[in-house]
């Protein structure tokens, strides 16, 4: 009961009716729907399989886009009547799945994206990610080093853990939103893997925001701060096929 899917050989979303202990009904948690309705884009579009570190960067995607873009849509403004000004998230916004916490749920949520390991399971670090075999290769463990890079980009900061030295100056969820969309539907591959995915974000911001730009420049150092490391210096153009 304590779980949502999208089925894709079916094209149907399915819902548990949660437990009421741990999780509440699925379906009253918008981020838990939009996570799962991102999962048939990231498969119509970057395929990206579901196994180690292309799964993680799969399930990243859809917190990222499902969770916190899509409740800081709604919560901004949004609607079917349009588009809000400007995407203004709330700290509530990078929660997964607050809305269907029940009362045994640690933390009162799924996943912290601005400190993942608050849930004390998921991976914030590159160099400490999980390795093993289980949840298909660690595909919601490894999950918030990704959320934690887009968080970084988007609202600024250090690693929440001292991991790196690295401070990321935001760039707002707005333009972050865009590069992370743009890198999943026009660059990622089935079998991207992080440093891939740094360099497939830096070219989604090159893209939109111009060589050496600040977004550019930015998209670089968030994955810096969360140890997926990659060459690169700015208006210098990065090895990896970017």
């Amino acid at each position: 009961p304590n779980n949502a899917a999208w089925i894709a050989a079916a094209s149907q979303m399915v819902y548990g009716d949660g437990d009421n202990k741990i999780l509440k009904d699925l379906s009253l948690g918008l981020d838990v729907t939009a996570h799962e309705i991102t999962h048939a884009v990231t498969s119509s579009t970057s395929n990206l399989a579901y196994l180690n570190e292309s799964g993680a960067l799969n399930e990243g995607m859809s917190d990222i886009l499902g969770g916190a873009v899509t409740e800081a849509w709604v919560d901004s403004g949004g609607s079917a009547a349009g588009n809000p000004a400007s995407l203004a998230p709330s700290d509530n916004n990078w929660l997964i799945g607050e809305k269907v916490a029940g009362p045994t749920l640690p933390g009162g949520a799924l996943r912290f994206m601005s400190n993942p390991t608050i849930d004390m399971q998921s991976r914030d670090y590159y160099p400490e990610r999980y390795t093993g075999t289980g949840d298909n290769g660690g595909v919601h463990l490894n999950s918030g080093i990704a959320n934690l890079a887009f968080y970084l980009l988007s609202q600024g900061g250090p690693h929440p853990r001292a991991k790196t030295a690295t401070k990321v100056p935001g760039i707002g969820m707005d333009k972050a939103a865009r590069i992370f969309y743009l890198a999943n539907t026009k660059l990622f591959t089935a079998s991207t893997t992080f440093q891939q995915a740094r360099f497939a974000t830096a070219q989604a911001a090159q893209n939109i925001y111009g060589r050496c730009s600040r977004e550019w420049q930015n998209v670089h150092m968030a994955w810096d701060a969360v140890g997926v490391l990659g060459t690169w210096s700015p208006c210098v153009s990065p090895p990896g096929g970017f």
